[in-house]
């Protein structure tokens, strides 16, 4: 009876902890997982990442490496990972580290390219009342082999954020409408190029991926309530046992 009420009374601390200092998204029915991320089709090119112009005859599109590109989606935190490499120059490769959280599920104006009649669907319009959207955090792109000591960071675009990041079914539209993705536009800003290379003068880019779901583990860690949960738990579990030994 002692530990039932000491474990009733823990579990209200973490959840009042978590009340206090954030509340946490409704995530009843969400897309909370990890996934492998791979490139949406955008006509005869596969890409992950879309950044034009950016090398001087190279091609705009770049796709992660073969089962290295991620995406975690943890409670209100997610992070996509991996590494990009562009299409035609294949010594030409980023790091990526892109940061989100969660703020609702449908109520948004979907992000869709601009004139495609796919957007105006019932399909569309459907999936989307069902897409999962968020706010970009910190977000790099951080040079490797010919790119690097480069670094580049990311914001939204538009930067009144009307169309936030979004994921669910059909998120790359017209790329891969019946598949489940993530996808948003973005604006890049040079943070740091040591090496002084020549970059092209467009600043837009996009993400278009397809997920699958994985069983690895998720590189981000859990929020800080969870975390006070579990460590509870734990000691529960070392009193149970001393008391059984005591017997």
């Amino acid at each position: 009876m002692v530990r039932k009420t000491l474990l009733f009374a823990a579990l209200g601390f973490a959840f009042s902890a978590s009340a206090n200092a954030a509340t946490l998204p409704d995530l009843e029915d969400s897309y909370v997982g990890s996934y492998d991320a791979s490139s949406a089709k955008s006509g005869s090119n596969y890409h992950s990442f879309w950044l034009p112009s950016f090398l001087s005859g190279q091609s705009n599109y770049w796709q992660f490496d073969p089962n290295d590109g991620r995406f975690d989606h943890v409670g209100p935190l997610a992070k996509l990972t991996g590494r990009i490499t562009n299409n035609t120059q294949g010594t030409a490769a980023f790091d990526v580290d892109v940061n989100f959280s969660y703020t609702q599920k449908g109520g948004r104006a979907p992000k869709c390219e601009f004139g495609n009649a796919t957007c105006n669907s019932i399909d569309y319009q459907k999936n989307s009342a069902q897409f999962e959207y968020f706010s970009l955090g910190s977000a790099t792109l951080t040079g490797v082999g010919d790119l690097a000591g480069l670094i580049l960071g990311l914001t939204i675009r538009p930067s009144n954020e009307v169309y936030p990041p979004q994921l669910g079914y059909g998120a790359n539209n017209k790329k891969n409408i019946n598949h489940f993705g993530l996808s948003t536009w973005f604006y890049w800003n040079v943070v740091q190029n040591s090496n002084n290379l020549i970059l092209g003068n467009d600043t837009r880019g996009d993400i278009n991926i397809k997920l699958a779901a994985t069983d690895r583990v998720p590189q981000i860690p859990l929020p800080a309530p969870f975390l006070l949960l579990l460590t509870a738990l734990g000691g529960f579990g070392v009193l149970a046992t001393r008391r059984s030994r005591a017997a």
